[in-house]
């Protein structure tokens, strides 16, 4: 399977594999709760790619769909939130938030596990995160 492929699969079954492990050990929230800031926070970490938009124009939104899944690779935009700050940031709020919003913390949990596989994805991909430890404008 083409990486770009993988990379869209594993994008749709991880927020799955999360749902399904929040109906293991969370009786707080409704499933409908669940499902929205599971689905919601895996996908919005990938809203920075809209930054494209601004730079090049496209013929269409799947011109732009495919652009963002085969080429943005290298990252060469300013991603505000593809980088290590924003992992790190993450990884300290998701634990601290879960005792006040569970629902916050989960939406959260979902986007830090997005960014995870997204830096380990470049790492087996490309064979180098360079492009995670700068921010560039």
């Amino acid at each position: 399977m083409e990486p770009w492929k993988l990379h869209a699969v594993l994008h749709f079954i991880i927020p799955v594999i999360l749902f399904v492990l929040s109906l293991l050990y969370i009786q707080e929230l409704s499933l409908m709760e669940r499902f929205i800031a599971i689905f919601i926070g895996a996908f919005l970490p990938d809203i920075d790619h809209l930054i494209y938009l601004k730079y090049i124009k496209f013929r269409s939104f799947k011109e732009f769909l495919v652009f963002n899944i085969k080429s943005d690779r290298e990252r060469r935009g300013f991603l505000i939130f593809h980088n290590i700050y924003f992992i790190i940031i993450l990884l300290i709020l998701v634990p601290i938030i879960m005792f006040f919003n569970l629902f916050l913390s989960l939406l959260l949990l979902a986007f830090l596990i997005h960014l995870i596989f997204d830096f380990f994805e470049d790492r087996i991909i490309l064979n180098t995160s360079v492009h995670w430890r700068k921010i560039r404008k």
